[in-house]
């Protein structure tokens, strides 16, 4: 009996142990799960137990609202004045804190039960769960600037290698041009003028592919502008650039 506990102890103490970051997206998840439910009390436990591992402000709006939805006011203000004291950099902190002011007025005439029905997302609201346990809670930049640095980054790395590329082309064809009087080469030498060949189509490839990134790199910069260019304005949905195991993808 002693052997089979030992065995199983040692076995226990083997498993990986999931650390704080993975723990709070699982706990993000059941709460997710719980608030599309409308089980607005455990939906509030668990984004709670997120946030206390996570210590990710943009956490505390999507309390705010399940608290908010079950019924329970003063923690759903407190929730959200908590994330006003937290978070750097919101886009919408004037309409989240009239928004808290609301809530406040509701406690001070007693009001309990169901959200205000005169707010919505636009009015400062963040629609949970817009926010995952991974993302930042402010103060960042938004996919769209990202996608526009590294377009820009790739555009000056194409910039550098047709420059190169295009003056070694031009030091091949310059030898020919000394070794081949009269415009006729020897055979010999074929090696070298099908070397400028393919370094002057490089050159010229790089050409365009510094042209185009340079284009979506501005396209991206604008886009990004107009966005606020914060990956967190208070839990609302936004475009992201995310990296994947099958390379960069576009989340909404």
């Amino acid at each position: 009996m002693t052997l089979t506990l030992l065995s199983l102890a040692s076995l226990a103490s083997a498993q990986p142990v999931e650390s704080d970051d993975e723990q709070a997206r699982s706990h993000f998840l059941a709460a997710r799960s719980y608030y599309e439910q409308a089980r607005y009390e455990d939906a509030a436990r668990e984004f709670e137990e997120a946030y206390r591992l996570s210590s990710r402000a943009a956490l505390l709006v999507n309390l705010s609202m399940a608290y908010e939805r079950s019924g329970d006011l003063p923690h759903a203000a407190d929730a959200l004045e908590r994330y006003l004291a937290e978070a750097q950099d919101i886009d919408n902190r004037v309409s989240l804190e009239s928004r808290l002011t609301a809530l406040r007025a509701r406690i001070a005439a007693g009001e309990i039960g169901t959200p205000d029905p005169t707010t919505s997302p636009d009015d400062g609201a963040a629609p949970p769960p817009a926010t995952d346990a991974n993302a930042e809670s402010g103060g960042g930049m938004s996919g769209l600037m990202i996608g526009s640095i590294a377009s820009f980054g790739v555009a000056a790395a194409s910039v550098i290698v047709l420059a190169v590329t295009g003056a070694m082309a031009d030091d091949r064809f310059a030898q020919l041009a000394s070794m081949c009087p009269g415009a006729e080469c020897d055979s010999s030498l074929r090696p070298v003028r099908d070397e400028g060949v393919t370094l002057a189509t490089v050159s010229t490839a790089f050409t365009f592919v510094a042209i185009g990134t340079a284009v979506l790199g501005g396209v991206l910069l604008v886009l990004g502008l107009l966005d606020g260019g914060s990956p967190d304005r208070g839990g609302q949905d936004h475009v992201r650039l995310r990296l994947t195991p099958n390379g960069v993808a576009l989340t909404f």
